[in-house]
């Protein structure tokens, strides 16, 4: 099947089957009840969309614009999962049972403080550049080098001031360490993380 001769194409790619694939961080416990994992099913998927994505564009300056969508819409899952839970469970008190989990860690908490921007402040842009080790599963290793390095932007100050106190969710003092992890860290593997925190937040729910 070819496309209309005025849009323009990418490589000729295989398109992964995404309705089959196995999942391999979310394992639903039977009989539960909780919409929460629905959730989490979402926020796999998208991983691997975003993990797909990343795996076929390996040049630089295209398909940024699919590339950025991808790895915020991970972001709003993110959310939406916590979202969820947190009506479930119910609000009273839910702020602080989830502060006191150590699986609501750094790296979480700053992507619900860049969706908290997205949503309100600006538009945030995925940086790239060329990487190495960038892990794939649609690959049988490492994805074949030249790789796009995609990472997360960084936090200013300022435009963290901009929030309203509850859109923080990190402290001040964790910018640095959020920007720092955002410069050494492929976006891909922080999803990863992300994925693994909220499927053991829901379990403990």
């Amino acid at each position: 099947m070819h496309m209309p001769s005025n849009i323009p194409v990418y490589d000729s790619v295989q398109l992964a089957q995404f309705d089959a694939l196995e999942h391999q961080y979310v394992d639903r416990p039977t009989g539960t009840a909780l919409r929460a994992w629905d959730k989490l099913d979402e926020l796999e998927r998208r991983l691997d969309a975003f993990d797909w994505a990343c795996m076929v564009v390996r040049e630089p300056r295209r398909c940024d614009t699919f590339i950025n969508d991808l790895a915020f819409a991970f972001v709003l899952g993110l959310e939406a999962t916590i979202q969820v839970l947190r009506h479930e469970r119910g609000t009273v008190g839910f702020d602080a049972w989830l502060s006191s989990l150590a699986a609501y860690d750094m790296p979480c908490r700053a992507l619900r403080t860049i969706r908290n921007l997205e949503a309100h402040v600006r538009s945030s842009q995925m940086l790239s550049g060329h990487g190495r080790g960038v892990y794939s599963r649609f690959t049988s290793s490492m994805t074949p080098q030249p790789g796009i390095a995609w990472r997360f932007p960084q936090l200013s100050l300022t435009e963290y001031n901009s929030l309203k106190p509850h859109g923080r969710k990190l402290s001040p003092h964790e910018i640095p360490d959020w920007n720092a992890h955002a410069a050494a860290e492929y976006a891909a593997n922080i999803m990863r993380g992300a994925l693994i925190s909220a499927v053991s937040i829901v379990k403990q729910a």
